[in-house]
C-alpha cells in the first residue's frame, strides 16, 4: 500500500468516526431527557432545573454538539451519569473482557471451521461433506440470543458443567465464546470448503500429483496455503462482525463486557457512556480495517503494493 492511499484510508476511518459519533450523540437525545431517572418523583423544577444545567441538558442541541465535539478533541467524553465516572474510563474499563470474548470466539471459528471446511472438501460428496455443510447452515442460520439461550439450557442448567453468565474465570468464556463462534466456523468452513476443491482442480495441484507428491504432503504444501489466503482476509472482516456481535451475546450471558455496558446505558439513558462505548467500538472496528487494509498486499501479493 503506497502511503497516499495509506493516509486516503486514514482519512476515511476518522470520518467514519465522527459520522458514527454524530448519529450517536443525535439518536441518544431523541429517547428522552435522563434528568427525569436521575430525580425521584418528588424533586422539585429547582432540583431538576440545576441538574439539567449541570450536565448541559438546557442548551440548544448545536451548543451540547459544539461542547461535545470539543470534548472529543481533548478526550473527554464526560462523566458517566450512572457511574458517577468519566465515562470513557468506565467504556475503556469494559474493553479488554470484549477483546478476550472476540478473541476467543475467533479461536472457535478456526479450530472448527478449518478442519470441517478442510475435511469436507477432501471428502467431497461424502457423509462427512453433507454433515459438515449441514452443520455450517445451520450455524448461519440460528440467531445467535437463540443458541445462547440453548446453550445456557443444556451445559449451564442441564449438565452443569459451566457457568450460565458472569465473567469472574476463563470458564465463564466458554459458551458465550462457542455461541458468538459457532456463526463465524459456518461462514470458514463453507469459504475454505470452495477454495480447497478449486485450488485442488488447479494445473499446478495435478502436475505435482502427476509426479509422484503423497495426498498428505499435497494437501499441506500446495493446496492450503493457497486456499487459506482468502479464509485469512475472511477472518479480518470476521473480527469485526464478532466484535459487534458481542453485544447480543454478553447480554445473554450477562458478561461484563462493553455489549452488555452499552445496553445498560441504553436503558438509564446516560448519554455520556453511551457516547463513550460507541466511539471505542468504531475507533477500534476502523483501527481493525485499516489494518486489514495494510496487511492486503501481503496477504495477497496479486493485489500489488501501488494500491
Amino acid at each position: 500500500m503506497s502511503r497516499r492511499h495509506a493516509l486516503a484510508t486514514l482519512g476515511q476511518a476518522l470520518l467514519i468516526v465522527w459520522g458514527v459519533s454524530t448519529v450517536v450523540f443525535v439518536a441518544v437525545r431523541l429517547s428522552g431527557d435522563p434528568v427525569t431517572l436521575m430525580v425521584s418523583e418528588t424533586a422539585g423544577a429547582e432540583e431538576v432545573a440545576r441538574l439539567r444545567h449541570a450536565y448541559g441538558f438546557d442548551q440548544s442541541l448545536p451548543v451540547q454538539y459544539a461542547a461535545f465535539l470539543a470534548r472529543v478533541a481533548r478526550g473527554d467524553l464526560g462523566e458517566s451519569i450512572g457511574f458517577n465516572l468519566p465515562a470513557l474510563s468506565v467504556a475503556v474499563a469494559r474493553l479488554p473482557a470484549t477483546l478476550t470474548l472476540a478473541a476467543a470466539a475467533l479461536l472457535v471459528a478456526v479450530g472448527v471451521g478449518v478442519p470441517t471446511g478442510v475435511a469436507a472438501a477432501v471428502r467431497r460428496d461424502s457423509f462427512w461433506d453433507r454433515a459438515a455443510m449441514v452443520i455450517a447452515l445451520l450455524g448461519q442460520s440460528t440467531p445467535t440470543f437463540w443458541s445462547g439461550l440453548l446453550a445456557i439450557l443444556v451445559f449451564a442448567a442441564w449438565w452443569r458443567l459451566l457457568p450460565a453468565g458472569g465473567g469472574e474465570s476463563w470458564r465463564h468464556v466458554v459458551l458465550p465464546a462457542c455461541t458468538l463462534g459457532w456463526f463465524s466456523a459456518a461462514k470458514v468452513s463453507r469459504v475454505l470448503r470452495a477454495a480447497v476443491i478449486e485450488v485442488m482442480t488447479a494445473d499446478f495441484v495435478r502436475t505435482a500429483h502427476a509426479k509422484g507428491v503423497s495426498a498428505a504432503a499435497l494437501l499441506l504444501r500446495h493446496v492450503l496455503p493457497n486456499a487459506l489466503l482468502g479464509v485469512v482476509a475472511l477472518l479480518a472482516i470476521e473480527l469485526e462482525l464478532l466484535l459487534g456481535g458481542a453485544i447480543v451475546t454478553e447480554t445473554v450471558f450477562a458478561y461484563p463486557g462493553m455489549g452488555r455496558l452499552v445496553i445498560q446505558a441504553v436503558g438509564t439513558r446516560d448519554y455520556p457512556l453511551v457516547q463513550a462505548v460507541v466511539l471505542v467500538f468504531s475507533a477500534l472496528l476502523v483501527l481493525v480495517n485499516f489494518i486489514v487494509e495494510l496487511l492486503y498486499p501481503w496477504l495477497d501479493p496479486r493485489i500489488g503494493t501501488d494500491r
